[in-house]
């Protein structure tokens, strides 16, 4: 069964490398990476070791790493390029698939807008089976039209905001959310983060939303024992 740890401190710079604090690093500890930037045009490789998760057709500047952990993971310093405005924030789950293998479904979404929403995906998502973590992560351009901005989780149904930063001025907000979905449930088209303050003039904004699917648990076969099945 997956289970939410913790979240790390968000980092953030310009023009500069960012490397994020895991909550923990425990053997089977599953990490995820998160990271974007203030909306531009940079395009970030995969680090070494690590397996993108999130899809890299609309939302280049939104992306998640998976690493499993075996109790001393190499964290990467994340340098989008010259001039950006960038962050990045390490989550903690257990129970997650290999990273190989965990990405159920994946989409993405980039839309420029005044909303006081992170947007994900213009399509309906649809895990394969029972028991996934649906991720939900945003990033948009603000300003300080927005300071003070909050976000919270898209509906009562998502366990909650994993984490969100929006600090004031001119920067990258970004917020990730999370389900643990017991019984498979359908994601529907728009599903968004929900923030507090509107822009006056339209920003840039991506938001990406994927499946992760749960590690096997092993079956024990039935043995018998003295003529007593155990």
């Amino acid at each position: 069964m997956i289970n939410f740890i913790g979240a790390g401190t968000v980092v953030r710079g310009t023009s500069s490398t960012l490397t994020a604090v895991p909550f923990r690093d425990n053997a089977g500890d599953n990490q995820l990476l998160f990271t974007g930037e203030f909306l531009g045009s940079q395009i970030l490789s995969t680090p070494g070791g690590w397996v993108m998760q999130t899809d890299d057709n609309l939302a280049k500047q939104v992306k998640c790493y998976q690493f499993d952990s075996t109790g001393s993971t190499t964290i990467p310093g994340i340098t989008w390029g010259s001039g950006s405005i960038a962050w990045a924030v390490l989550l903690t789950f257990t129970g997650i698939a290999s990273a190989a293998s965990a990405l159920d479904v994946n989409g993405d979404r980039a839309a420029t807008t005044t909303s006081t929403n992170i947007i994900g995906p213009a399509s309906t998502l649809t895990p394969a089976g029972d028991n996934e973590l649906a991720i939900l992560v945003g990033t948009k351009n603000k300003t300080s039209v927005s300071n003070g901005t909050n976000f919270t989780r898209p509906s009562a149904s998502w366990d909650g905001i994993a984490v969100q930063s929006a600090p004031n001025g001119s920067t990258a907000a970004m917020a990730i959310a999370y389900w643990i979905q017991t019984t498979a449930t359908a994601i529907g088209a728009n599903t968004a983060i929900q923030g507090s303050i509107a822009e006056t003039t339209a920003q840039s904004q991506q938001g990406s939303l994927f499946f992760l699917k749960a590690a096997s648990v092993a079956t024990v076969p039935s043995r018998t024992l003295l003529g007593v099945g155990v």
